[in-house]
């Protein structure tokens, strides 16, 4: 372990002080995979693994962004980019998902307020994850939720519906979804 130790070290020093080294790009690497690592304990704090994960992520582009950086360095950096972003979303997905159960427990006062701040999550998780399935499934989500809620609210400003819709069109602008009524939003 106290090897390891010493090696992050020199690879920190290294991606600091010699940006325009050859090596900088597997430095940074290196990083990324100390990070990633740390985050894969079962048994560490969800919040720990997802501040971890994006942290590796965070490195595994700064290589990707070195110049010089050789092909396979590239790969590699590319490959562990796309591992953890699933990794990463999986997590996220995974939190928005029990912060959902406990809207739907919530009491009626401030159901609307938590429904709406998970409505958020799962739309940060499409705009951000757009690639992954846990985007594909934050749609979902959504969709499932917003025609269960739509009728058994009533709520003097707006309803689950026009919530999602307002928070949809401030993040996709240019998009339509479809509801399984047909109803276009």
């Amino acid at each position: 372990a106290e090897w390891h130790s010493k090696l992050y070290e020199a690879n920190e020093v290294l991606a600091e002080k010699y940006p325009g080294s050859p090596y900088t790009a597997d430095a940074l690497i290196n990083l990324g995979n100390k990070h990633f690592n740390a985050a894969s304990p079962e048994d560490i704090d969800d919040a720990e693994r997802i501040r971890l994960y994006k942290l590796a992520i965070e490195k595994y582009q700064q290589a990707l962004d070195t110049p010089g950086i050789s092909t396979a360095s590239k790969s590699t950096a590319k490959s562990f980019l796309k591992d953890t972003s699933i990794s990463l979303a999986a997590d996220v997905y995974i939190q928005a998902t029990a912060n959902l159960d406990k809207a739907k427990r919530a009491d009626r006062d401030v159901q609307k307020a938590a429904i709406e701040s998970v409505v958020a999550e799962f739309l940060d998780i499409i705009k951000i994850y757009p690639d992954t399935k846990y985007g594909d499934l934050s749609f979902a989500q959504i969709g499932e939720h917003v025609s269960k809620y739509r009728g058994n609210f009533v709520w003097t400003e707006h309803n689950l519906l026009d919530v999602f819709q307002v928070q949809f069109e401030a993040e996709f602008k240019e998009t339509t979804l479809i509801l399984d009524d047909g109803t276009e939003i």
